[in-house]
């Protein structure tokens, strides 16, 4: 078992494991803090278990529920962020925390102390940052009316900044002046502003005479104070200098950039890691078992030189003529020479990436801190200022921001200050050194050059041809510099290097190319960030999509295994709480438990206990990996969901991660909660299933048993008696509940087909008034359901009711009336509930209606009152898009495939609508854009062929697959001459009523609208009496060859929007086929094409339309019969030519790759085409010059090399020739129609507007 506890005995060998409890590791200085812990345990190989809560709040935040889990993590140690987390804090929650960390052992604290408990505390000096700030001011720029930007009075290191302002103006001597100082602010967006305004407007204060500096106690008031100052015309820093805290994003991306005071959280988080390990080494091995911890306990912040406080950029500094060798940034006292920072390693890891430089770990990218702080919104509730007992120190102070671009600001621009007293170097050999004026060598300023690399240099500038130098440099840059802070070291080497050269061009040029490395080397850098932040992005879209599909816990595992290794986390353990769905699941070996309870880190075992190192026979100590583990809590609102444990990598990596690893328990969170209310409503159902399963048995059995004497009632006695038709209501009754609890649970089952409604109507309606038309269109009905829909109108409206049916687009409307009716207003809807109106009839007529996609409505009019029956007119494509009870299409028109039906007449005078029958050669398209259609109306009791041919031409167009078909007489013709055997829908309607005399179809695919328009009025005039099929891709012409014999031409293109064209020819054999193409054919093409001997091969749009009905018209009459002459020396031909048109050949060589001799070729190919190979050719690279002049702004002479004319005037002969006009007025002529394509072919004369 696990030895827990401040007394357990501790072996040497035991890897220790330290706790970090904070309220944030992914924003601001929260991930700078998270950052330099993760460099600091992995350098100590010691396990590290993160806590990343919230602050203590009396209210209390689902995160807290971490905080439950300390005791069952199996800590040696822990690391408490006591500001982040507000303690001290009043209520029960903050007590049990303390409690807590009091029975855990040994506990550092950061920034405050822990009441209550006998803890190391490590503070951030806040007040000497901002002395040395003041100072700055007064003894550099000679700023004497310093305002001040306070922050609230609650935060106990905005109080602290502000005591060591007054404190700072008091040593110089400076009288505090509290017109100066703004009352006390929050971190709000804005507020530095509103503050600002307060002194110039309010107070009347005049910048420049009154004021000639600032100092906010954060960078968030001061960029707000700097944004009002600009607006006013105010200068900064020439009329008021501008100097904040946290060196934060805010501070590196204004205009001018401020000058901030950065508070090194990295080291402070490093400090406290060999803090707490001195104390657990003191425990184990030191005398009397006291802790031998460093002597440090205060960590000093850096003032960053910027341009706000009236310093010169560093960059302008060193373009001075005296200017030194840019020196390295000095290194603060309390920064051990010895302890690299925690985004430089002291042994940097290349990480090769192809064409993208070096792959930066994240330990050698850009501080974490500066990463993650472009998370949150410059002045949003995260960009805070300083440190608060309500956790505001993951707020502006905590957001010591990200670097991005940005990060390149803080290397060549800033420089840093050290703290009074902090002077790097002083007294050591190097300082000394420094004082003498002596340079100090390269491996001293952090950045050195090799023994190879200076050596080479010396070399090269021996040899004035040596590159020896930048080959070296070139090596070492890539294993070297992996950051953006590697390459500014990298540059500073480099200036040093030259100062140290006596002048010369060679010494220049070299060192010139030198700096152009390691700035390209810095901009690689940078685009792999970018990049890495994309493919992060990415694959958190892709789990998200992933868990979206989730329906239990088990399939959340899978995906987070499936996903997390990509996003650079080694393993997870999921742990669930208390809820509906199985208990405790995890991936990777994923541990048991639940919350609270024991917690299944990276090195537990399976059955939850310890695994020390050294405890199994044979193994040797610390053989268990050391490992980086974050708890995230799973939670939705107020609801804990449980808590999953990530297995983080490399302190590289897990220092950029903090928002990813929130990021994931949120995705996670909505995952958990989707399954549980997924399983929820699963149960639900399953259980109103099982209900209305057994309501609808239970009431089939009682039917049954009430059916069986009704139905022996009716057997013995005679129609007309009372008993007779008392029974037979019974047994209607009977019936309608059974169909009722059937309709519930959507158990009843129609028979659906297209139906002469009039029949069936004046059938039902016997011994009721009837005002019926002649003749009624079809409808798609289930005849029984119809029947008794009708009938149970009948029933509710009383023995004196009337029937009437008419069609109303898209309806056909049966409305049942009597005058002895009266229906209330205000209770419509009550009338259709089930014995809300003495019975069941009307709830089953409307649900039954409802079924065929139509409605039942009251209806209230001058005859009386009743119920209107609205069913659905046949569409093309079903169901209708209208919903029931809706209005008439917009339409004004009724198109007629025939003449003028009675009917037709009556239609078009009661709704307003005018007739019109489109003309064979009329564009389908054109017509409707400009006669909208109501409805087609067909009468197909004596269809023509040539009638027919229209009706399926109207059916298949795209733009009427949803408007109704009036279809009078489909009895009479034969299609549906008994109710029950009529077609199922409209197609299969059409498909039956085709007269058997009709040729076989041509069949016309094209995915282009204005090509296949074409084409088809092409073959309409060409095939009198033949019907044209058209459809736009291959789904829609196996469709439509699905419904009809096999067609007698096919004309398809060679690419169609799904597949091409050669499926379809291989599913025709035998049918006569034009295949055209706008990217001509290959060889390949060639060869899918021979066992195809009536398939014609023509490039698109090179032939004039009378030529192209010749070829048709070659093709029909041929007919199924074998082709005289072999087809393949043309298509050969046919396919040299588009492939080799740009270049110069001979005929000779056409025929070569034809396999026959030139002249046969030539008779085979102008009977095959009607063109000559030569004028084929001319037009395929006319038709690619017409292209490229519509879509190029290339000279002519260049277009006309471009597709295989090296003549230019020989290139106008021909294009005039073939077009009617110059190259360049066919330019011209484009430009004054807007430059849209032309869908002429080659052959075709265009002229122009002149």
């Amino acid at each position: 078992m696990a030895e827990r506890g401040p007394e357990a005995a501790r072996r040497p060998s035991r890897r220790p494991t330290l706790g970090l409890l904070t309220a944030n590791i992914h924003l601001g200085v929260g991930a700078t803090l998270w950052a330099g812990v993760l460099e600091a345990a992995e350098r100590a190989d010691a396990n590290l278990v993160c806590f990343p809560g919230d602050s203590l709040r009396p209210s209390g935040t689902p995160r807290n529920v971490l905080y439950e889990l300390l005791e069952g993590a199996g800590l040696d140690g822990v690391i408490c962020w006591t500001s982040t987390l507000g303690l001290p804090a009043p209520g029960p929650a903050a007590a049990r925390l303390v409690g807590r960390l009091a029975r855990l052992g040994p506990v550092v604290s950061l920034n405050r102390a822990l009441e209550g408990h006998e803890s190391e505390t490590l503070l951030l000096d806040s007040y000497a940052g901002m002395r040395k700030a003041v100072s700055h001011l007064v003894e550099r720029h000679g700023r004497r009316r310093l305002a001040c930007l306070r922050g609230p009075l609650a935060n106990p290191v905005s109080l602290n900044r502000f005591r060591a302002y007054a404190d700072a103006l008091a040593r110089h001597r400076i009288p505090q002046d509290r017109a100066l100082v703004s009352s006390s602010l929050d971190y709000a967006n804005g507020a530095g502003a509103s503050a600002m305004r307060v002194l110039l407007d309010v107070r009347g204060l005049r910048p420049g005479r009154d004021f000639d500096a600032v100092v906010a106690c954060s960078d968030a008031l001061a960029a707000d104070a700097l944004r009002l100052l600009t607006e006013r015309g105010v200068r900064v820093p020439e009329d008021v200098a501008l100097i904040s805290f946290n060196d934060s994003l805010e501070a590196r991306v204004s205009d001018p950039p401020l000058t901030s005071v950065a508070l090194p959280f990295a080291e402070l988080g490093a400090l406290a890691v060999d803090t707490l390990l001195a104390r657990l080494r003191g425990r184990e091995g030191a005398p009397g078992g006291q802790p031998r911890p460093p002597s440090r306990r205060v960590v000093p912040g850096t003032l960053v030189i910027r341009r706000s406080c009236g310093c010169h950029s560093p960059l302008v500094a060193q373009g001075a003529p005296d200017a030194p060798a840019a020196p390295g940034p000095a290194r603060p006292e309390h920064a051990p020479a010895a302890r690299p920072e925690p985004h430089a390693p002291a042994h940097p890891v290349p990480h090769p990436l192809p064409d993208a430089g070096p792959r930066p770990s994240a330990a050698h990218a850009p501080a974490p801190s500066r990463v993650r702080a472009t998370d949150a919104a410059p002045g949003s509730a995260h960009h805070t200022g300083a440190d608060s007992g309500a956790g505001a120190e993951a707020g502006a102070e905590a957001a010591a921001a990200a670097v991005t671009e940005a990060v390149t600001a803080r290397g060549p621009e800033a420089g840093r200050e050290p703290e009074a007293g902090a002077e790097a170097g002083r007294g050591t050999e190097a300082g000394r050194e420094a004082e003498a004026g002596a340079e100090p060598e390269p491996e001293a300023e952090g950045a050195p050059l090799p023994v190879e690399v200076r050596g080479a240099f010396r070399a090269d500038l021996a040899d004035a041809g040596g590159t020896a130098f930048l080959h070296a440099l070139e090596r070492h840059l890539g294993g070297r510099i992996q950051s953006f802070e590697d390459a500014a070291a990298w540059d500073r080497a480099l200036l040093r290097l030259r100062a140290r050269t006596p002048p010369g061009r060679r010494a220049e040029r070299l060192l010139g190319q030198a700096r152009l490395m390691v700035a390209d080397k810095a901009h690689r850098l940078l685009e792999y960030e970018h990049w890495s932040k994309d493919q992060e992005a990415r694959r958190l879209r892709e789990l998200a999509t992933a868990l979206t599909t989730v329906v239990d816990t088990g399939a959340i595992d899978e995906a987070l295994a499936r996903h997390l290794p990509g996003l650079g986390v080694r393993g997870h353990r999921l742990v669930l709480g208390p809820g509906p769905g199985p208990g405790p699941s995890g991936g990777a070996g994923a541990g048991a438990g639940t919350v609270p309870g024991e917690v299944p880190l990276p090195a537990r075992e399976p059955d939850g206990t310890d695994r020390p190192a050294g405890d199994r026979p044979g193994e040797p100590p610390c053989a268990v990996p050391r490992f980086t583990a974050v708890l995230e809590p799973l939670h939705i609102g107020g609801e804990q969901l449980g808590y999953v444990v990530f297995e983080a990598g490399p302190a590289r990596a897990a220092a950029r991660q903090g928002a990813l690893y929130r990021a994931l328990g949120d995705q996670i969170s909505a995952a958990l909660k989707g399954v549980r209310l997924f399983q929820e409503v699963r149960r639900a159902r399953d259980a109103a299933e099982q209900a209305s399963r057994f309501k609808t048995r239970l009431l089939s059995n009682a039917t049954d048993e009430l059916r069986t004497p009704v139905e022996a009632i009716l057997r013995h006695t005679r129609p007309g008696e009372p008993a007779h038709e008392a029974a037979g209501g019974l047994l209607r009754l009977i019936d309608d509940l059974l169909d009722l609890s059937r309709s519930e649970i959507d158990g009843l089952d129609l028979s659906r087909h297209l139906l002469d409604p009039r029949p069936l109507l004046a059938e039902v309606a016997q011994g009721h008034r009837l005002r019926l038309p002649r003749r009624l269109p079809a409808v798609r009905a289930d005849p029984a359901r119809l029947r008794q829909i009708v009938h149970n109108l009948l029933a509710a409206a009383g023995h004196r009711a009337e029937l009437t049916a008419e069609p109303v687009p898209p309806w056909l409307s049966v409305t049942v009336t009597s005058p002895a009716l009266a229906l209330p207003r205000g209770e419509d809807e009550q009338l259709f509930q089930p014995f809300a109106s003495g019975g069941l009839g009307l709830a089953i007529a409307r649900r039954l209606a409802v079924l065929h996609g139509g409605s039942v409505v009251p209806h209230r009019g001058p005859g009386g009152s009743g119920f209107r029956l609205d069913l659905p007119l046949p569409t093309p494509a079903e169901p209708p898009p209208k919903a029931p009870g809706a209005a008439a299409p917009p339409g004004d028109t009724l198109l007629t495939v025939d003449g003028t039906p009675p009917e037709l007449a009556a239609l078009a005078r009661d709704r307003g609508l005018r007739p019109h029958r489109p003309h064979p050669d009329e564009d389908v398209a054109t017509v409707l854009a400009a006669h909208p259609p109501a409805a087609v109306v067909w009468d197909a009791e004596q269809a023509t062929a040539h009638e027919w041919s229209t009706a399926r031409r109207l059916h298949d167009h795209p733009a009427l697959r949803h408007t109704p078909f009036l279809l009078y007489g489909l009895a009479a013709a034969g299609a549906g001459a008994a109710p029950q055997g009529g077609p199922a829908d409209l197609n299969r309607a059409l498909h039956a009523l085709r007269p058997s005399h009709l040729a076989a179809p041509a069949v016309l695919v094209d995915g282009s609208a204005a090509s296949r328009e074409r084409l088809r009025r092409l073959l309409t005039a060409l095939l009198p009496g033949r019907q044209v099929r058209a459809a736009a891709d291959g789904r829609a012409a196996l469709a439509l060859l699905a419904e009809e014999a096999a067609p007698g031409l096919l004309v398809t293109d060679r690419a169609l929007p799904d597949m091409d064209g050669f499926e379809l020819v291989e599913r025709l054999p035998g049918v006569p086929a034009l295949m055209l193409s706008d990217a001509g054919f290959t060889f390949a093409d060639v060869r899918r094409a021979e066992p195809h001997p009536q398939l014609v091969l023509l490039g698109r749009d090179i032939l004039t339309e009378e030529e192209t009905a010749a070829v048709l018209t070659g093709l029909v009459e041929r007919g199924a019969a074998q082709r005289a002459a072999d087809p393949a020396p043309v298509r050969y031909a046919l396919a040299y030519i588009e492939q080799h048109y740009r270049h110069r050949f001979s005929r000779w060589q056409i025929a070569q790759a034809a396999g026959v001799s030139e002249d046969h070729l030539g008779r085979l190919f102008h009977r095959e085409l009607g063109l000559t190979l030569w004028e084929y050719l001319n037009r395929l690279r006319i038709k690619h010059a017409k292209e490229r002049l519509r879509r190029s702004d290339d000279s002519v002479q260049t277009i006309a090399r471009a597709v295989g004319f090296h003549d230019r005037a020989y290139f106008s002969r021909v294009f005039r020739k073939l077009t009617g006009v110059a190259p360049h007025a066919y330019r011209d002529a484009l430009a004054a129609e807007g430059g849209k394509p032309r869908d002429a072919p080659a052959g075709a004369t265009v002229r122009s507007p002149a």
